[in-house]
């Protein structure tokens, strides 16, 4: 099964940023320890959108999470595109 990178978000889903640069390593880690408020995350998901929980390894989510801050997206973009994809695929 090939994986398709989710689709970037448009600029009126990005959290307000200093520079439209690639984040660093050191500055994702930075954010994935940061405490955030509900208020301070965006989503591209519908209001009645269900929401689920999986368990992941502590090191794995880390990397997942920095990766997605890298890529400028985020883990529900990424989690829902690849489940679109693979509905798909096996319906």
């Amino acid at each position: 099964m090939t994986i398709k990178p989710p689709p970037a978000l448009n600029s009126s889903m990005m959290p307000p940023t200093s520079a439209a640069s690639p984040v660093s390593d050191s500055e994702a880690a930075a954010r994935v320890s940061a405490p955030r408020k509900a208020s301070d995350t965006f989503s591209t998901v519908s209001a009645n959108a269900k929401k689920f929980t999986i368990r992941l390894d502590p090191d794995l989510h880390e990397q997942f999470k920095i990766a997605t801050i890298q890529k400028r997206t985020t883990i529900t973009a990424v989690i829902e595109s690849l489940v679109r994809q693979w509905t798909q695929e096996n319906s």
